[in-house]
C-alpha cells in the first residue's frame, strides 16, 4: 500500500486529482492481487475460469469461481462500476478502455500462468512481449488519464491503448526492474522465469545486473530518442507530460537508489524537476485551446 499511495501521489499530486488517486489506488490494489492470484494461489484451472469470467464481467458468474476468490470479482466489478457512476456523461466513454485494458491483463496472467505449468521456458523476446502487459503499466496509463479533464479525449485514450513507444519504453524498464528486484529476492516455486532469467540462459552471462540492465535498456533508449517526435505528434504536451512524470514516479518506487540526488523535503530531485516542469506545462495546457468534444 505504501508503494501504491507514493506512486499515486508522484502521479497526481494535486488537488483537483483526489479522486483519481482513489481510483488509481484501489485499481492498483485489485490488480496485485489478480496477479498474485495467478502466480501463486490459483491452480491452472482456476486461473482459466476466472479468466472466463472476468471477459463475461457479470455478477452471475461469481457462481463458477471458487469461494476464495468469488470477493476479488465481485469487488471488482463494483469498484468498476462505482468509478463509472462518477463520471460526467461526456467522460463515460472511458470505461471501455479500462474495462478493455483490466480484462486483457487477466488474459496475459492466464498466459504467463500456463508456461508456468508447462515449465516451458519463453526466448527472451516472446518473454519480452507479454511481460510489458503483465507490467501492468500499459492499463495503469489509461487510468491515470481517467482523472484528466476533457483534455483527455477518445483519441488520446486510442493513442495510450494502441501501447505507443512510450508507454511500451516504460513498460520495458518497469519489467526489467521488477524481475531484477525478484531475482535479488529470491522465486516462489510456481514462478516462471523472468525476462532478465531468460535473457541470462540466451547469452550464457552471469548475474552481473547493471551491465545487464545497461544492455537491455539501450536499445530502448535508442528508439525513443529516434522516435520522440513521433511519440508526441497530435498528442496535447499536458498528456504527454503527465504520463512521463508517472513514468518517473515509478522507476524511483522500483529502484529508489538510482535517484541520486534529493531536493526539499526528501523528493528526488528527478522527480521534482519532473513536477514542477508539469505544472508548467499543465498551466500552458489550461490556457490553450479546448479540444473539440
Amino acid at each position: 500500500m505504501v508503494e501504491i499511495y507514493f506512486w499515486t501521489c508522484g502521479m497526481l499530486h494535486e488537488e483537483e486529482y483526489s479522486d483519481a488517486r482513489m481510483l488509481f489506488a484501489k485499481t492498483f490494489g485489485m490488480v496485485s492481487l489478480l496477479d498474485d492470484t495467478f502466480d501463486v494461489h490459483a491452480t491452472l484451472e482456476e486461473c482459466h475460469k476466472l479468466t472466463e469470467a472476468m471477459q463475461r464481467w457479470d455478477e452471475s458468474e461469481v457462481s463458477n469461481l471458487p469461494e476464495y476468490l468469488r470477493m476479488l470479482y465481485i469487488k471488482t466489478l463494483s469498484n468498476f462500476k462505482e468509478f463509472e457512476d462518477n463520471l460526467k456523461p461526456n467522460q463515460e466513454y472511458r470505461m471501455y478502455y479500462i474495462k478493455k485494458a483490466y480484462k486483457q491483463s487477466s488474459e496475459y496472467y492466464l498466459r504467463e500462468a500456463i508456461w508456468s505449468s508447462e515449465n516451458y521456458r519463453p526466448s527472451f523476446k516472446e518473454h519480452e512481449e507479454i511481460s510489458i502487459m503483465t507490467s501492468g503499466l500499459p492499463m495503469l496509463t489509461l487510468l491515470t488519464l481517467t482523472g484528466y479533464s476533457d483534455i483527455a479525449t477518445k483519441e488520446v485514450f486510442e493513442w495510450v491503448s494502441g501501447i505507443p513507444e512510450m508507454v511500451r519504453a516504460g513498460s520495458q524498464v518497469t519489467r526489467f526492474l521488477n524481475d531484477i528486484s525478484s531475482y535479488k529476492l529470491g522465486k516462489h516455486k510456481k514462478d516462471m522465469p523472468s525476462s532478465v532469467e531468460c535473457y541470462m540462459m540466451e547469452n550464457n552471462t552471469t548475474a552481473d545486473f547493471s551491465r545487464i540492465f545497461a544492455i537491455l535498456l539501450d536499445p530502448i533508449t535508442n528508439e525513443r530518442n529516434r522516435s520522440d517526435g513521433r511519440i508526441n505528434s497530435g498528442m496535447p504536451i499536458t498528456i504527454t507530460s503527465g504520463i512521463h512524470i508517472c513514468l518517473k514516479s515509478l522507476r524511483f518506487s522500483q529502484e529508489p537508489k538510482s535517484f541520486a540526488m534529493v531536493g526539499s523535503e526528501g523528493v528526488p530531485l528527478e522527480i521534482q524537476n519532473g513536477l514542477v516542469r508539469w505544472s508548467r506545462v499543465k498551466d500552458i495546457g489550461s490556457h490553450s485551446r479546448e479540444p473539440s468534444p
